[in-house]
């Protein structure tokens, strides 16, 4: 396999989709050389129907950890909503339900349906399809809720959703992705997060039954401890090593039995690293070394070098 080849595999997708997202990860024990980790401990919590936070730094592994466990349980039903892209306000809890009711409807209705709202990025992987489509009962009171300023009203609906996938042997795992990245559009960032903890997720999603994750970043809640005083997990994650970005990088070429010695140089995988330490972003690391490939195609290369990463970085 040359580069060109290489460069149609999936490793080399610079925006996985949520199924190959979940692929590519690498468990952090493997990457530590351990048996037991991180990932067992949050699925421990996720099982027990517990409030679980992730706390970390941007490139940290938040988003990859949720999508790679619910890929990895199939126990695990789970919807996600992106707060970084949604103009909810923080401390309407009514509308950050209904959002999640919104999420739910469009995975029962099929595709013929209208396409969710630009605020809903649904997650698929972990979804039993056949007790969404099979459960008349509970499936037709989603189909019916209609949003409104009643924040009771969507939490019955969704307590109907967690019993109906309990009684199917699955668990719903509502997932509030990126709740740092909520404060870029709000004058006071520190109280946007710390309203949307204090007040939707104590408040109304704690009287639901299901679990819950929301991964925040680390300032938010080194800046203010009561932020997490509702949950009932806190899981921190760390940046990785220079080790371990590099084991990460082969890790998951070797998922797909491709060896990136084989592509690639050891100056490039130096500068792929360098390009982490300075951004902590697994994802941005990716994207670069797809750009690279492009670069040594382009004068003609077999490998990619130093040199092909640095023209792009």
């Amino acid at each position: 396999m040359d580069l060109n080849d290489l460069i149609l595999q999936p490793p080399s997708d610079p925006a996985p989709d949520d199924a190959l997202l979940s692929d590519l990860y690498v468990p952090r024990q493997e990457l530590a050389g351990g048996t037991g980790g991180l990932e067992d401990a949050v699925l421990r919590d996720l099982t027990d129907d517990r409030r679980v936070a992730l706390v970390g730094p941007s490139g940290s592994g938040k988003t990859s950890l949720v999508h790679w466990l619910a890929a990895n349980d199939p126990s695990l039903a789970t919807v996600s909503l992106p707060l970084s892209r949604t103009s909810v306000a923080v401390g309407d809890p009514a509308a950050v339900l209904n959002g999640c009711v919104a999420a739910i409807r469009h995975l029962i209705s099929g595709p013929a349906d209208s396409r969710p709202p630009a605020m809903l990025k649904r997650v698929t992987i972990g979804f039993n399809w056949a007790v969404f489509k099979g459960d008349a009962e509970w499936g037709e009171a989603v189909r019916a809720h209609q949003p409104s300023t009643d924040a009771l009203a969507a939490t019955e609906v969704l307590q109907q959703v967690v019993a109906g996938l309990r009684s199917a042997g699955s668990r719903l795992v509502v997932v509030f992705d990126d709740t740092d990245k909520w404060a870029v559009n709000n004058t006071d960032g520190q109280q946007a997060v710390a309203d949307f903890f204090k007040t939707v997720l104590a408040g109304w999603l704690a009287r639901l039954d299901g679990a819950l994750v929301a991964s925040v970043h680390t300032h938010y809640v080194d800046a203010d401890h009561t932020v997490l005083d509702g949950f009932t997990g806190t899981h921190r994650l760390r940046p990785l090593d220079n080790d371990e970005v590099r084991r990460l990088l082969f890790g998951r070429f070797g998922r797909f039995d491709i060896d990136l010695a084989d592509h690639a140089t050891d100056a490039a995988i130096v500068e792929l690293v360098a390009t982490y330490r300075t951004t902590l972003s697994l994802r941005h690391t990716i994207r670069l070394l797809r750009s690279a490939m492009d670069e040594a195609i382009s004068v003609g290369a077999d490998r990619i070098d130093a040199p092909h990463v640095i023209a792009v970085s």
